[in-house]
């Protein structure tokens, strides 16, 4: 309690706290009945409260304080939880009508996710051609230059991978690409880890997006199937996507277990987004040397 009493959001609450009027509330934190705070002079009394309550779900009791964010979301949006679950980011949308010739999108991404599979699919199925170059020495830094020169004329897509490994020539990569003509279809991509810390010229004249493994074996399926959904499949049978879902699952099942090392297994394993990708391309394969252009096929030869 005496931390809380250090924060200024519960200055005016905890001075008129009483022994009684504490222990009336604590009893209803922990029973999760709705509790407010009341604070004077606030401007919304509703969102302030939901805010407290997360703070005291962090120090009292962590194990409701997702449920507790989710309010606080839901009220400070006034909207519902299934709907805002509903509005996943669509890296296709952001790339070709967000984004603009002149702002590339800096992409931060967790260990194990790989961003840049989802980047080439896109670019597959729209007959875009993409350029690719990975940092961390001084031949990279010379081709990366190149190419961004000869994709900006001809109105092609950039991927500059590891930008973290080349901070000296990123620095300098706003002067680069503002002062000079661009086809209005140039789209420059750049990739880092979360660890990485970048000039702040570079993250103000950026579009960023975070990409971070999904928590939980339901979240992992939605957001791994998503994947599935813009698989060219026209030439499968349907049962294919029965495949999908058996490799999705196992494949969120690994990664869920593998947070809780050593109690899911005695060390840690590697899986990545593009093993995943790859078990799909295996599915395809399989399927596609089993139906010889059939629509279905009998699930006992799968």
């Amino acid at each position: 309690m005496e931390r809380v009493c250090k924060l200024k959001i519960f200055e005016n609450y905890v001075q008129s706290l009483t022994s009684s009027t504490y222990s009336d509330w604590m009893s209803r934190f922990e029973t999760q009945s709705e509790v407010y705070l009341t604070c004077q002079k606030e401007y919304n009394e509703i969102v302030y409260s939901k805010l407290r309550l997360i703070i005291m779900s962090f120090l009292f009791k962590p194990e409701i304080l997702i449920e507790k964010c989710w309010d606080y979301v839901e009220c400070a949006l006034d909207s519902d939880r299934n709907e805002l679950r509903q509005h996943t980011c669509n890296l296709e949308d952001i790339i070709l009508t967000q984004v603009t010739n002149n702002s590339p999108l800096l992409l931060f991404s967790a260990s194990g996710y790989d961003v840049t599979r989802q980047i080439d699919m896109i670019a597959s199925t729209r007959n875009i051609e993409i350029n690719s170059v990975a940092m961390g020495s001084n031949e990279s830094v010379l081709q990366a230059d190149s190419i961004i020169n000869n994709c900006i004329k001809y109105g092609k897509w950039v991927v500059i991978k590891n930008v973290h490994l080349a901070i000296s020539w990123i620095k300098q990569l706003e002067k680069k690409i503002n002062f000079v003509q661009k086809n209005d279809n140039f789209r420059l991509i750049l990739t880092t880890s979360m660890e990485s810390i970048l000039p702040i010229n570079v993250l103000l004249f950026s579009r960023i997006l975070v990409f971070e493994q999904t928590i939980g074996i339901c979240g992992n399926v939605m957001s791994n199937l998503s994947l599935a959904i813009n698989r060219k499949t026209q030439m499968l049978p349907v049962e294919t996507w029965r495949l999908y879902f058996i490799v999705t699952w196992a494949h969120s099942l690994f990664m869920e277990r593998n947070r809780y090392c050593p109690i899911g297994w005695s060390q840690k394993y590697t899986f990545y987004q593009s093993d995943l990708t790859y078990a799909f391309d295996v599915v395809d394969s399989w399927m596609s040397s089993l139906c010889h252009g059939r629509d279905n096929i009998d699930p006992n030869k799968i």
